[in-house]
């Protein structure tokens, strides 16, 4: 039955141009310097041998897009299943061959691709799916149109030219990268063909970083990933086009891209700890070459290449009227000037920063790797768009999260810069584990940055526990983040009133609470720098009770305000009273930009919130259940009974923070 269709199948496809204007992809730009479109993800239901219609339609505009290289992340079909039979899975291979790769190389569009878990995955068990996939590749009937540089393990691994692009795309159907392929995956790269190109592209299934709910566990993400990152950025890699999560996420990390393409076929996932609905995407990437090779800064024609200075813990204390410097460890690590080659210079005036993570006269432009977009940086300006095959919409990525934080670590979202300067207040409310109360007093910070270096002054007034010093630490708001840099008041010196040594978790009299003024200066190499624009780097104020943070300011503005109508039914909580204890749900505080919002339960003895007995976090989610147990020990700390106990909910991207209308539970 499928093959009596086969002959209506291109017509089929020529209809689909002539949709109804509304759902058409009119918005899509007009191809401006190398064009790819990146698809992943085709697959339906195990051994389909049929595609969802997004698929037909996407195929069928790619050629009118006047696409010059297609990028497919994998699952081209949908095998990985022992009890598919051979016409299964030969049918497979057919129908893929009719719908996709066929409307493409026809119109003269070269289909670069990797192999998926779905294709040919690398577990032993599947070898039948890696020989059905190898005949069909090595079929010259199946041509992909590539200019090959290595194709002697393919289609399992392989490289391929096109333009002055380098290409290669490595067997990556499962989470291990082997050996042998990456001791192939160097001689590729240290070829003279991929020295001399001026991007270097990596397609692989599996993403390195976890992006998409589901797939968020190990064996869904590449093995070691430290080393991984060390070995593509050893190389040279530019980008990493990857599939398998079934969710668009531009990303970077150390200064590599990764585009995580979203599936056009069936299945579509939702980004970690985002609100977004799941949704299908394919991106359109347009690769437009800077007028120049470089960026001319100050008509210098110095090569920066991998500079590691690192500026560590340079911290002054400033209290009264006497300064204590403490804790400057400055030291250079890894500082290289690289001359790379004639052709990297114009006219011997320009300055060629290529895989560099500097930032050049103190204007904030984050410039590394090859065509960041920052005017004049590197070989490409890139230009990426992606949209939803759904209803052609353009994807908005100010939408999507900052960051993502997953199995194998962080990632950040491509596209974002550090900026000049910062000031906000540090909050308990932005500390998890710490109750608000724990201080008293006024905490507010001021940082720039500028030529790499971060410049944080924190000033502090009438506080109760004694502060210690302040730290830069890396973390999202939910969680005690990895220390980078940090000052401390130095052992010896007194505290106001002549108070020395006071023990751990004692207060200051009234009387004697603390102010003054603390400053920490740290160079961030690459990955900190993108921290730092995603947001991922705060402030915390250490203080005798609390040395992990009493209080803290994540690095970016104040960007929204809570509106506490927002909040469950009527503007509280919606809580049910249950035989094991009270069940919270509220509604999402909305912020203008797509940071995480972390809540959390707060318990007290009165409506003011004067004593704040107890916190309890809740993450990302939007509901909470508080258990009998809990509540009689919160009511005892408080001196009350658990029903008269009031209940609030905290909202905080910890930058910025807010609360809900109070309610007491006897009122529930």
């Amino acid at each position: 039955m499928y093959h009596l269709l086969v002959p209506l199948i291109p017509a089929l496809l020529s209809a689909l141009l002539f949709l109804p204007a509304a759902v058409q992809a009119q918005h899509i730009p007009a191809a401006s310097g190398t064009r790819i479109v990146v698809i992943s993800d085709f697959n339906s239901s195990y051994g389909s041998v049929d595609y969802p219609w997004h698929v037909d339609s996407v195929i069928a505009r790619i050629p009118a897009w006047n696409a010059d290289l297609v990028l497919s992340a994998g699952d081209l079909i949908a095998g990985q299943r022992l009890s598919l039979t051979d016409e299964n899975m030969q049918q497979m291979w057919d129908a893929f061959s009719d719908r996709i790769l066929l409307p493409l190389t026809r119109n003269g569009v070269p289909f670069g691709f990797t192999l998926g878990n779905h294709d040919a995955s690398s577990f032993p068990a599947y070898d039948r799916d890696r020989r059905f996939a190898r005949d069909f590749w090595l079929d010259p009937a199946h041509d992909p149109l590539l200019d090959f540089h290595d194709r002697s393990h393919y289609p399992f691994y392989f490289s391929f030219v096109h333009s002055d692009l380098f290409l290669v795309s490595w067997y990556a159907s499962s989470s291990v990268i082997d050996n042998e392929q990456k001791n192939w995956l160097r001689q590729q790269l240290g070829s003279q063909q991929a020295r001399d190109a001026s991007m270097r592209v990596l397609i692989g299934h599996l993403p390195v970083h976890a992006v998409a709910e589901g797939r968020n566990r190990r064996g869904e993400n590449l093995d070691n990933p430290d080393e991984l990152m060390q070995l593509l950025d050893e190389l040279g890699i530019d980008l990493y086009v990857c599939g398998h999560h079934h969710a668009y996420y531009p990303a970077r990390k150390n200064g590599i891209r990764f585009i995580h393409a979203g599936a056009i076929g069936d299945g579509p996932r939702p980004l970690i700890g985002s609100t977004l609905p799941p949704r299908k995407a394919f991106t359109i990437v347009d690769l437009v070459r800077n007028n120049e090779a470089g960026d001319a800064t100050h008509g210098s024609a110095d090569h920066i290449h991998k500079t590691g200075v690192v500026t560590h813990a340079a911290g002054v204390y400033t209290h009264g009227g006497g300064d204590h410097t403490h804790g400057i460890s400055d030291f250079t690590s890894g500082t290289g000037d690289h001359t790379h080659g004639a052709d990297d210079f114009t006219n011997g005036t320009g300055d060629y920063i290529h895989r560099a993570g500097d930032f050049t006269n103190g204007t904030g432009d984050y410039i590394h790797r090859a065509g960041d977009v920052t005017s004049g940086t590197g070989p490409y300006h890139i230009r990426r768009t992606s949209y939803n095959p759904d209803d052609w919409s353009l994807i908005n990525e100010d939408e999507l999260p900052r960051y993502i934080r997953g199995v194998n670590g962080y990632i950040t979202r491509d596209g974002l810069h550090p900026l000049p300067e910062y000031s906000g207040v540090l909050s308990a409310f932005h500390t998890p584990g710490v109750l608000p109360d724990a201080l008293t007093g006024e905490t507010d910070y001021s940082a720039t940055f500028e030529n790499g270096n971060l410049h944080i002054q924190v000033n502090y007034s009438d506080f109760r526990s004694a502060v210690t010093g302040i730290s830069l630490r890396m973390g999202t708001p939910a969680e005690n983040g990895r220390i980078l840099a940090r000052t401390t008041i130095p052992a010896g010196v007194s505290w106001p009133a002549g108070d020395v040594g006071r023990p751990a978790g004692s207060d200051l009299p009234a009387a004697h609470r603390q102010s003054g003024t603390l400053e920490l200066t740290h160079t961030l190499q690459t990955f900190d720098a993108e921290a730092l624009a995603a947001g991922l780097l705060y402030i915390a104020l250490e203080t005798v009770g609390s040395p992990g943070g009493a209080a803290r300011a994540h690095l970016y503005p104040p960007h929204w305000t809570c509106d506490a109508k927002g909040y469950g039914r009527q503007g509280v909580p919606g809580i049910e009273h249950t035989e094991s204890g009270y069940h919270l749900a509220w509604t999402r505080a909305h912020p203008l930009t797509a940071e995480p919002v972390f809540y959390s339960v707060d318990v007290a003895a009165d409506s003011a919130f004067s004593s704040l007995p107890g916190r309890i976090p809740a993450g990302t989610g939007l509901q909470q259940t508080i258990n009998e147990k809990t509540l009689k020990r919160l009511a005892a700390r408080a001196g009350v009974q658990p029903e008269q106990l009031y209940i609030r909910i905290t909202a905080t991207d910890g930058a910025v923070h807010c609360t809900s209308p109070v309610f007491q539970l006897n009122n529930q």
